[in-house]
């Protein structure tokens, strides 16, 4: 059904997240390369991604509030999802056939999605678990594909790593097991990126047994060309500023060029320490971009501008020019929260996304009683025709919202 509409005047009373009375003020139309808040709102997880052609808005909860947790405990991730179109944000029921859904209408589990070499959408339900103490890792995850078809979703059979979606093109399974120059080593996959050209990376760590962080770092990515029938191992260049246990992020415009940025998740944010490397076909090399901060993300459009995720900030890469991007202000808090700036993306048409999340103060328990709780803001240079809110304590179906009266 079309997505339900809300007047400003009950957006504001509907508002959990110490609402203003009004919005702030918004200029008329995007200039290229700027950026708009397009959804925002007591929703932890609210992101955008591309798959069969569809650009999807999902969102829900994470279940990230961290407590003292049981080893093989379930994380209490609910999410939905929604279409993005010229006409507004829709909700097609083929969209949810055949995916499983609880008693307020969410699909259990953290949910991603893309589209396979083939352009066909697919979709992965994520069941996240805490991992037993002393592993190295603080979660589980386990995957289950789905296949996106004219009448809905249907459960996938077809091998799907990571979340790259079905391999195809004959190509075997990425070669895990012998990405690393040393046999103690094994290899962890973290992040891949599909280009447009076809051709297909996967980044990670080496790691070994003993599951603790140690000095001498080393990075993986496993490349392989459209053409290509075989994995290519190129290892990374190697630092010392990272410890052992770090996440990737990587992002491919084609064969000859990717990037990727590298993080140390156990650090807090404000000790963590920039590492940024750009391929050419032949080898990685390291860039020193003068950012001193954690590199969470990365994207790039097709005019090979670079866009970079560092938790407090946004970044853009223009050639030899680094500079911060403004994100502006929120519209629903009275005072602007710090920003958790952690996900950037550029989807069909060089639409780009960030994603980031805050704390906000908002009734949360039965009683209504007050605390902190998890929001999101999603930044976008699309046009969308108004402004979104989301709550995720409400239903599935009421979640998100488009807000009358505030445009673009």
């Amino acid at each position: 059904m079309a997505q339900a509409r809300l007047t400003l005047v009950l957006a504001a009373l509907a508002c959990a997240c110490a609402c203003t009375a009004s919005p702030a003020p918004r200029e008329p139309r995007l200039r290229l390369g700027e950026l708009a808040v397009v959804a925002e709102g007591p929703c932890p997880r609210l992101s955008a991604a591309s798959a069969g052609g569809r650009t999807l808005l999902l969102y829900g909860e994470t279940g990230y509030d961290l407590h003292d947790w049981g080893a093989g405990e379930r994380l209490a991730a609910a999410q939905t999802l929604a279409e993005v179109t010229a006409s507004g944000v829709v909700r097609d029921p083929r969209l949810l056939s055949g995916l499983p859904r609880d008693a307020r209408g969410y699909v259990p589990g953290s949910l991603l999605a893309g589209s396979d070499g083939s352009g066909a959408g697919y979709l992965l339900r994520v069941a996240t678990r805490y991992a037993p103490r002393g592993t190295g890792s603080l979660f589980v995850r386990e995957h289950e594909p789905y296949e996106l078809t004219s009448s809905g979703w249907v459960s996938s059979s077809a091998p799907s790593p990571l979340d790259l979606g079905p391999v195809t093109r004959g190509l075997p399974e990425p070669p895990l097991k012998d990405a690393c120059e040393d046999d103690e080593l094994s290899f962890v996959p973290l992040s891949t990126a599909r280009a447009r050209d076809g051709s297909l990376f996967v980044a990670g760590r080496c790691q070994d047994d003993s599951h603790i962080a140690y000095h001498d770092t080393t990075l993986v990515v496993l490349h392989a060309a459209a053409a290509d029938r075989a994995w290519g191992v190129a290892r990374l260049p190697r630092t010392q500023r990272l410890s052992g246990i770090v996440n990737v992020d990587v992002d491919a415009r084609s064969a000859t060029d990717a990037r990727l940025v590298a993080y140390e998740p156990f650090e807090p944010p404000r000790g963590r320490h920039s590492y940024y490397v750009e391929w050419d076909g032949r080898a990685w090399r390291e860039r020193e971009l003068g950012v001193d901060a954690g590199l969470m993300s990365v994207a790039a459009d097709s005019a090979g501008r670079t866009y970079l995720a560092a938790s407090a900030h946004l970044y853009r890469v223009d050639g030899p020019n680094v500079v911060q991007v403004r994100l502006p202000p929120l519209s629903w808090v009275k005072q602007q929260p710090e920003l958790h700036v952690h996900s950037v993306s550029v989807l069909d048409d060089d639409v780009v996304w960030v994603e980031a999340s805050y704390r906000a103060r908002a009734p949360a328990g039965e009683k209504g009683e007050v605390g902190e709780i998890w929001a999101s803001a999603l930044f976008s240079n699309a046009q969308l025709s108004a402004p979104l809110y989301c709550d995720a304590r409400e239903l599935a179906d009421a979640a998100l919202s488009e807000v009358e009266g505030v445009r673009p």
